[in-house]
């Protein structure tokens, strides 16, 4: 970071002042992936578009069920299957995770340095949303009941190393 002696900020501070705002590392990671595609299994499906445009999603309503057959007693014990289990454009949620990290590096007499460091791991507290239901005889078929269960919350580790 700009700051401490020589830099853009404090530039000309005095030697306390640069030992404390000095030297600082600030680390930032952005990770992204989209979600898989959705499995359908064996379900009727009457045609029609199953993917919503993004404005229409939500958490209640994830994908387009009126193009399937939700009646548990038309659901068929055998049948030749011509429909795809996947589609490409109808995908699980997203998942985003932003980490950030600041560390100090302090010098101890001529052979010793000590290191202060502190992590922020899901920085945002983004939760990473499950697919949606999937079966459509389920009440809630088409929609995301749950959190993933590998679904970080926000933590935190303060660490400090010392090497001689």
């Amino acid at each position: 970071m700009p700051i401490g002696r020589g830099k853009r900020l404090l530039g000309g501070a005095p030697a306390w002042l640069n030992h404390i705002a000095g030297g600082w590392q600030l680390n930032l990671s952005f990770s992204f992936q989209s979600g898989p595609p959705l499995e359908f299994g064996d379900v009727l499906y009457y045609g029609g578009d199953i993917n919503l445009p993004a404005n229409q999603r939500s958490v209640e309503r994830w994908f387009n069920t009126a193009v399937f057959e939700q009646a548990a007693s038309k659901q068929l014990v055998s049948h030749i299957r011509t429909f795809p289990n996947r589609f490409g454009n109808v995908r699980a949620p997203s998942s985003s995770t932003v980490n950030a990290s600041v560390a100090k590096n302090f010098r101890l007499g001529e052979r010793a340095k000590v290191q202060l460091r502190g992590e922020l791991y899901n920085a945002f507290n983004q939760r990473e949303l499950a697919p949606p239901v999937m079966s459509p005889t389920n009440s809630a078929f088409g929609q995301i009941t749950t959190a993933t269960a590998d679904s970080n919350s926000r933590w935190a580790m303060v660490a400090l190393k010392v090497q001689f």
